[in-house]
């Protein structure tokens, strides 16, 4: 069983005939407890999660629903999404299909046909099967990959240099408000000295948060190929059952052609294709 951990004394009683509570802001001591309570949700399968969420912020798609297929099969004609109906929904006939999002909104239709789920998985698992037929090969290259694209340590240090250049011009503004109020420095030196270190600090700022949002982005990368490697190690060929897992720790994208081809791109850019 894997455990969590609290953090206890978030809020305080200031006064116990009211019972008015109040945040702590280090009123009080806070206490730390690790291994509290069982988890509800795997650490995994969080992370996996929070990936999944990034990803789809970053692709800047919006889309809704639950399945693991929402957000990942793309039109080959318009580049849209291909998003979930459901046919026969009253009888027993009922089954959920899959079409681009757009097919009928524009004046010419996309070309491309629905899709049964089961066609998907199908498709999926032969691609996954064809993969793991160089998975020595994948996995070092992949590693490769990874240690090149994901690295995130002179970014580190770089936004640790504008941190300290942002502290240190922060200190000299004050320092240069204050002597201002004291003595009445000449206003016009005052101004531009003052607009110059403001300036200077926006530049450090923007250029900062650049770095941060770089960092982030790398992390996601790594944390995507660290599951897109362990899924590759731990299967075995043939793959003969689809899981959603398995599903959301390889595929980037599946790209649905006219034909009703489908081109798998794998996390580490591998590009799959499956006739119709």
């Amino acid at each position: 069983m894997t455990l969590s951990h609290s953090t206890l004394q978030k809020t305080f009683c200031t006064d116990f005939l009211t019972k008015k509570m109040k945040v702590n802001e280090g009123e009080v001591p806070q206490y730390y407890v690790e291994n509290s309570h069982p988890v509800i949700i795997e650490p995994e399968v969080f992370d996996m999660a929070q990936d999944e969420l990034a990803r789809r912020k970053q692709a800047g798609r919006s889309h809704h629903g639950t399945s693991c297929f929402a957000g990942k099969l793309v039109c080959g004609c318009c580049g849209g999404l291909y998003g979930s109906k459901v046919w026969h929904s009253t009888d027993k006939y009922r089954r959920v299909i899959w079409q681009c999002n757009g097919k009928f909104k524009g004046k010419e239709k996309c070309d491309t046909p629905h899709l049964t789920e089961e066609a998907i998985q199908q498709k999926f698992l032969a691609a996954f099967n064809a993969l793991l037929a160089d998975r020595d090969f994948i996995v070092e290259d992949t590693k490769e990959l990874m240690a090149r694209l994901t690295d995130t340590s002179r970014l580190e240090e770089e936004a640790s240099h504008l941190r300290n250049e942002m502290a240190g011009i922060s200190q000299s503004v004050r320092a240069l408000i204050d002597r201002n109020a004291r003595s009445g420095v000449d206003q016009s030196e005052y101004e531009c000295e003052y607009q110059g270190m403001t300036k200077r600090f926006a530049g450090l700022e923007n250029r900062l948060k650049g770095i941060e949002a770089e960092c982030d982005r790398r992390k996601i990368q790594r944390s995507a190929l660290t599951g897109f490697l362990k899924a590759l190690k731990s299967a075995r060929a043939p793959i003969a059952n689809f899981t959603p897992q398995l599903w959301n720790a390889l595929v980037e994208k599946a790209t649905v052609n006219a034909d009703g081809s489908m081109v798998f791109t794998f996390r580490n850019g591998i590009e799959i294709k499956q006739k119709p």
